[in-house]
């Protein structure tokens, strides 16, 4: 009895360690999708290490999405109590809902580093759910997208 279920357990792992190895990796620009095996975000270019092997990087303003470990993040417009700072940074997309979209930006300049979360309807700023917003209705509106 201790063999199988310790060979379930084995199997068990297993499976769930291959179903985590598929999770790749892709770069969304004007060009088109490319698919990948790594992407890592510099200061200036983000640098893809294709399927093949081969290294190339791209330029930050170039890249309009990405996707890495199974995560997505999107360049958007980074915005502070309720105004524009004319900056685009990639913000991690948390979940939708409908048109909705919940992202979270979590900005490392400062110091303790400083998680915010946006919703976005397609590319459209909606609101913020920052410091500036009370507690409660932060909570809602992450209720809302689950």
């Amino acid at each position: 009895m201790k063999n199988v279920s310790l060979l379930l357990l084995i199997f068990g792992m297993l499976f769930f360690y291959s179903g985590n190895s598929f999770a790749h990796s892709w770069v969304i620009t004007k060009e088109g999708k490319t698919e990948c095996k790594q992407v890592r975000i510099g200061i200036a270019n983000v640098r893809i290490l294709l399927q093949d092997g081969k290294k190339i990087a791209i330029p930050f303003k170039k890249v309009n999405s990405f996707s890495q470990e199974g995560r997505i993040y999107t360049r958007l417009c980074l915005y502070r109590n309720g105004r524009s700072c004319q900056r685009a940074v990639f913000m991690e997309l948390v979940k939708s809902r409908g048109a909705l979209s919940l992202y979270k930006y979590l900005d490392t300049s400062v110091d303790p580093t400083f998680e915010s979360f946006y919703v976005y309807k397609g590319d459209v700023f909606c609101y913020a759910l920052d410091e500036s917003v009370k507690r409660d209705v932060v909570d809602k509106q992450l209720r809302y997208f689950g």
